[in-house]
């Protein structure tokens, strides 16, 4: 449970990484976050599997490539963004056996998400300038097998007390 002494120690912006299997309540508490943070500080939430979606009606759809602009944009200057299923956008991960088939994620998505992650750091100061929460269902490895390392570089946290693991959890869903 996140205490509201925590929150109050927000006045410094971070990134943040939810990690776990499938159904463990990831979103719901990155959701939580957000309303409690939506009080002071401008938020934004963006599926990564939506946001592939779109990349792919560019091409299809006449007003497509402008909503993706604002989104961007959006995405660089909001306060707090929330990228739920990082990693997911990729694809579904393929298991067999004891292997994974790892699929790097389309090379728009990467400059897109690349711009966004390297306008919310401060590279002057080395720090981040405006938070970041991530879900994801991916291993860190995982996903330096999806992105470029730069762009993990500049997502994923360093300190562990950035990152949340649901590790040991069940599924939650009631489907």
């Amino acid at each position: 449970m996140i205490k509201i002494k925590r929150l109050q120690k927000f006045k410094q912006p971070m990134n943040v990484l939810l990690l776990g299997k499938g159904g463990v309540g990831k979103t719901s508490l990155a959701l939580a976050m957000m309303y409690k943070l939506a009080e002071q500080y401008s938020v934004m939430f963006v599926s990564t599997t939506e946001l592939v979606g779109m990349l792919g009606n560019q091409y299809t759809y006449a007003d497509a490539r402008e909503r993706i602009e604002k989104i961007e944009a959006a995405m660089k200057t909001v306060d707090v963004l929330i990228l739920d299923d990082f990693g997911t956008e990729g694809g579904m991960k393929i298991i067999s056996g004891s292997s994974e088939n790892i699929q790097p994620v389309r090379k728009d998505m990467q400059e897109l998400l690349f711009r966004v992650a390297d306008e919310r750091i401060d590279a002057e100061r080395n720090c981040t300038k405006r938070t970041t929460i991530i879900t994801t269902n991916n291993t860190q490895k995982q996903l330096e097998m999806m992105y470029n390392p730069k762009l993990i570089s500049r997502l994923l946290p360093k300190a562990e007390e950035q990152r949340i693991k649901f590790n040991g959890m069940g599924d939650v869903r009631r489907v």
